[in-house]
């Protein structure tokens, strides 16, 4: 009798084991990556998961659109939601972000410009995957007089994801106050924290803003003279408090970052210089409790001289270090004019991800370490990016393959000291060159796969999930 039954245990548990060792690849779909972007994988779960776009063209073709595709455990395509969100034809649209709410929601904001109704508004569109539907909201309006006297909607939200800041910079000219209003949404019920407005009467500029993870806005002021100083602007709900920055450096795409109770300003920044040249050749860490720099590391970027921007795309807090998963972004050629696509002397500036690189500091801000990480083809802005980074309990696994028939994944160990190519050894491409959409990329627990994205050729694509072995 036992030896019936361990028989049948053995027959039940190894398909079930070879299973789990087999690649799991998707059907192919079609997604046009020339205008649906900012690609992300929301609300996943051991059943689903979501691939969310947005889709904002003008012109004869002109389509505003809010996408979700469901796709289940084999990594096929189940079903689509999409949203219209165009307001009118002479309306103007702009993506200001999307944020996953909890396991079932995301929020997506969209600003409008609307010349027939002279209204600038913010939209909230909520979608909601235990219904499939979509829910609307306007978060501010304000009046417009026309579409050269509009203010500036932006949005952003903390790093530990608690909170959604919105600041509405309002219209004025030169010998006028500048007002701002900002509000702070709680991330996860979307009610309001606090809402107020900020007047300023001196010749400073809004340089971005960022949100703390205790719900606070951070407002960033670059003087129009060179004789006064950059300054911060702390906002909540009963105060505002200014802090001068002393030394002679910019600020570029903050972002707030918590060790225990204190919180500190990080961004990369142009040292002596007021406004950026394609530069990046710094990295400042400012604590805005005590109003002082902490550190203001010279950072050895590669191509730094050809950057238009660099991003901090991933932080984490381990092992009393501050680790900054971050990718650059640069000029990369000319490509046809959309506007005059028959002149071959016109040309617009092509773009591309990369490079990127693990910069590693303690938590007093000293610089430490940089990990490198190959990058033989860069990412084609805006779709595919050049990183993308799953942490696996103690590991890094670090993606940033263009073409291959392989992906192409660096392992890094938390202690950041050691680093190898990790080769999940599946050839999951039939020998075929593909491309990898590195940022769409991701680890289940309970399965212990691995997910990719990639594509075969022009806007096909597929998702791929290999087990994950140490």
């Amino acid at each position: 009798m036992k030896k019936l039954f361990l028989l049948v245990l053995v027959t039940l548990v190894c398909p079930t084991i070879k299973a789990q060792e087999t690649p799991i690849i998707g059907e192919k779909f079609e997604l046009n990556p020339e205008t649906e972007l900012n690609p992300t994988i929301v609300l996943r779960d051991n059943y689903n998961f979501y691939l969310h776009t947005v889709t904002n063209t003008f012109g004869m073709l002109a389509k505003h659109e809010i996408t979700f595709r469901k796709f289940d455990q084999k990594n096929q395509l189940v079903n689509t939601y999409t949203k219209d969100f165009k307001i009118d034809i002479s309306t103007l649209h702009n993506h200001l972000g999307s944020f996953e709410l909890d396991n079932n929601k995301v929020a997506v904001y969209i600003e409008s410009y609307a010349n027939k109704s002279k209204k600038t508004e913010l939209y909230q569109y909520v979608f909601d995957k235990t219904t499939g539907e979509f829910s609307t909201k306007v978060v501010a309006s304000y009046p417009l007089a026309n579409l050269l006297q509009m203010g500036t909607f932006r949005v952003n939200r903390s790093q530990n994801g608690s909170f959604i800041g919105v600041v509405f910079e309002k219209y004025h000219s030169r010998k006028e106050a500048e007002e701002i209003d900002c509000m702070v949404l709680d991330s996860q019920s979307l009610n309001e924290v606090f809402k107020k407005t900020i007047t300023y009467t001196d010749a400073s500029e809004a340089h971005g803003f960022t949100v703390t993870n205790t719900g606070k806005i951070i407002l960033v002021r670059y003087p129009n003279s060179n004789k006064e100083k950059k300054y911060l602007t702390c906002v909540d709900g009963a105060n505002q408090i200014n802090k001068t920055v002393e030394e002679a450096l910019g600020f570029d795409n903050p972002k707030m970052i918590s060790i225990g109770s204190m919180e500190y300003l990080v961004a990369f920044n142009y040292a002596d210089k007021r406004y950026p040249r394609g530069n990046y050749t710094h990295i400042v860490f400012y604590d805005f409790e005590n109003g002082r720099v902490l550190k203001n590391t010279p950072i050895d970027f590669k191509s730094s001289t050809e950057m238009t921007a660099i991003a901090i795309d991933k932080v984490f807090i381990e092992n009393n270090e501050i680790h900054l998963f971050v990718e650059g972004q640069f000029k990369n050629g000319i490509i046809p004019s959309k506007s005059f696509p028959n002149n071959p002397n016109m040309g617009d500036p092509k773009y591309a991800f990369g490079p990127c690189r693990l910069l590693i500091f303690n938590t007093e801000g000293d610089y430490k370490s940089t990990v490198n990480f190959d990058n033989r083809y860069y990412g084609d802005y805006p779709f595919y990016h050049s990183m993308g980074v799953v942490k696996i309990m103690n590991d890094y696994l670090v993606q940033t393959g263009g073409f291959s028939e392989y992906s192409t994944i660096y392992k890094v160990a938390q202690d950041t000291k050691s680093i190898a190519n990790y080769s999940p050894n599946y050839n999951i491409t039939n020998n075929v060159y593909c491309r990898n959409v590195n940022q769409l990329f991701w680890y289940n627990n309970d399965t212990r796969m691995l997910t990719i994205a990639r594509s075969d050729k022009p806007n096909s694509f597929y998702f791929a999930s290999m087990p994950y072995t140490k």
